[in-house]
This record gives C-alpha cells, sequence and structure tokens, in this order.
C-alpha cells in the first residue's frame, strides 16, 4: 500500500469515528395568527460518543451542533439564522444493543452480553427563531 492509500483510508475511517445520533426532533410549530409568532421553535436531542480520543469526541461534538444547525434552518437546510441554544447537556451510559443477526449471533454464540454499555453526552437544543 502506498502512502497516499494509506492516508486516504486513515482519513476515511477518521470520518467514520466522528458521527453523532439524533435521538428526537420537534418542528417548529406557528401560531394561529401571524402576530403570535411561534408556539414552540422547534428543537431536539442529538447525542455523541465520549469513547476514544479527544479529538475524534470533539469531531463528534462538532458533528452534534452542525445536525441540531441544520435542523433549525442553518447551513443545508434553509435559512441562515439557524441558530441554537443548548437548553441542557449532561453525560451518561446508554446500552447500545445490536439488532442485525450477525452481531447479535456472535455476542450470544460466545455467552457474551448482547448489549455494550457506553459513555454518551446529551445535547437538548432549541431552535432560535426570529420575533
Amino acid at each position: 500500500m502506498d502512502g497516499r492509500a494509506f492516508f486516504a483510508l486513515a482519513g476515511v475511517l477518521a470520518f467514520l469515528g466522528c458521527r453523532a445520533v439524533v435521538v428526537e426532533l420537534r418542528r417548529a410549530v406557528k401560531g394561529p395568527v401571524a402576530e403570535v409568532g411561534y408556539i414552540d421553535p422547534g428543537g431536539g436531542h442529538v447525542r455523541y460518543a465520549l469513547r476514544g480520543a479527544a479529538f475524534f469526541v470533539s469531531q463528534r461534538r462538532k458533528d452534534a451542533l452542525k445536525l441540531a444547525g441544520r435542523h433549525c434552518g442553518g447551513p443545508k437546510g434553509g435559512s441562515k439564522d439557524g441558530a441554537v441554544k443548548i437548553v441542557k447537556e449532561w453525560a451518561q451510559e446508554d446500552n447500545e444493543t445490536p439488532y442485525n443477526a450477525e452481531d447479535l449471533e456472535a455476542s450470544l454464540r460466545y455467552n457474551l452480553d448482547h448489549y455494550r454499555v457506553e459513555p454518551y453526552q446529551h445535547l437538548l437544543f432549541e431552535c432560535v427563531r426570529p420575533p
């Protein structure tokens, strides 16, 4: 394997480790008349894994904030004002259960637990809408 292929493969693997997950999204709800504005500006819940090197954790956080901004109408999501307000943030250990047959079969064959407990950072956010 030459140097360029190695660095390309390393870049792809680094990118795969830098993903956040959307847990829940709330759509914005406008009032019955224009003077009311928004009843609920929208928001949601995203999480990202805390395992691994600090670089990967920071990339996952950036990805989580990018997902939140995109939901609120930020870049590639519509308007340019996709401002996000973090309402609550906490670390929590979540159970990760594989749902595909290959992963489940392999863990049960060797009498391993069929789930993993991993630390995640959770972010609850609200969209900031212009009045």
